[in-house]
């Protein structure tokens, strides 16, 4: 016996909406993080300290940014999936009504 299972278009559009609000909250922190990070390294001219914080932000923003891109692009292929299902959907809907077996086929008086 097969198992069976149901995909709603709009379900995937409003985790892809999700995906991007992540992608896009990431930025304010990070950038509240960075100014944070200047201003201490400003309050510590001439100390290794102040070069390692630069070294920290570094990373800090490479992180952030392969994160929020990495959900950018799961957004993109949940809108992607969406699309695909409603046109293989419709490509079935028609097929099953060309050959008689849609929900429009009239049944034969019996």
């Amino acid at each position: 016996m097969s198992e069976m299972f149901s995909v709603q278009p709009e379900a995937l559009r409003t985790a892809a909406v999700g995906a991007r609000a992540v992608s896009d909250d990431l930025d304010p922190p990070n950038e509240d993080m960075l100014n944070a990070t200047r201003a201490a390294q400003l309050g510590m001219p001439g100390f290794a300290s102040a070069v390692n914080l630069a070294g920290i932000a570094q990373s800090w923003r490479d992180q952030i940014q392969y994160v929020a891109v990495n959900y950018t692009q799961v957004a993109a292929v949940l809108d992607a999936n969406a699309a695909e299902y409603e046109r293989v959907d419709r490509e079935r809907a028609a097929a099953l009504q060309m050959s008689g077996s849609g929900p429009t086929a009239s049944t034969p008086a019996g």
